[in-house]
């Protein structure tokens, strides 16, 4: 089960949670002091993108891939390094793996190995349990 929790957990997702006081939120709150509703807005354009990615990752180590990043958050490329730089300042995404060129958040970690618990446990319902060899 373990196995299947963590494949399950590495693919896109179609949804996770968005809290509907996640502005109020002391990160998202200082990402807002630093680059106002457009940064918080592009926050969740990040999220989008990390939700739909393998793994929820982003690779962010060419230029090709900068440019990419920067147009799904609909800024230009210094901008978009910018904004990562706050996130990644804030704790929002894995400041150590933003250093390594990879667009990471662990709280989309946590998102995708909930959205997987689920899907595996709905995955099995109905099903009966494996009987122990006597």
């Amino acid at each position: 089960m373990a196995s299947d929790l963590a494949s399950a957990a590495a693919k896109p997702m179609a949804y996770f949670s968005h809290d509907a006081a996640a502005h109020d939120d002391i990160k998202c709150k200082l990402l807002m002091v630093r680059g106002g509703v457009e940064a918080y807005g592009r926050w969740w354009l990040l999220c989008e993108m990390l939700a739909s990615a393998n793994a929820h990752r982003i690779d962010y180590t060419t230029d090709d891939y900068r440019q990419m990043v920067a147009l799904s958050l609909q800024c230009p490329v210094e901008q978009a390094d910018t904004f990562l730089s706050w996130c990644a300042d804030l704790g929002l995404i894995n400041k150590e793996l933003f250093g390594n060129g990879v667009i990471a958040s662990e709280r989309m970690s946590r998102n995708a190995e909930m959205y997987a618990h689920k899907a595996v446990s709905g995955s099995r319902g109905g099903k009966r349990k494996a009987s122990k060899a006597t």
